[in-house]
């Protein structure tokens, strides 16, 4: 019999599934998303910034909120561990938070090491 040209096609279907798995979960990475909280003198307006890794690294991104004319940078660090997600908070105390108002924010991923 053939079976040998079966455990080919085999081998090599489970190859492609291992190995297309892990790049469709990185490339949903890093998340970001713009969040407001109350740090004792009123609401302002910050980024949250959630990644994953399959392996440890560092990673360091750089942070931008808008808010009609006024523009926010900063940067950031994380540490991942290997098979680690990770998130972190950036606020910016000047960035007031009110009903009208429209943020937007870009991240961008720097080179860390």
């Amino acid at each position: 019999m053939n079976y040998q040209k079966y455990w080919g096609l085999l081998l090599v279907g489970l190859a492609w599934a291992c190995s297309s798995e892990p790049a469709a979960e990185e490339a949903k990475w890093p998340q970001s998303e713009v969040v407001e909280s109350d740090l004792g003198f009123g609401p302002v307006y910050g980024v949250k910034v959630m990644d994953y890794s399959p392996k440890a690294t560092a990673r360091s991104y750089a942070l931008q909120l808008s808010l009609s004319d006024k523009v926010w940078l900063d940067t950031l660090y994380l540490d991942l561990g290997a098979q680690d997600t990770v998130s972190s908070e950036v606020f910016f105390g000047d960035a007031a938070a009110s009903a009208e108002a429209q943020p937007t924010h870009r991240l961008e991923i720097l080179n860390a090491e």
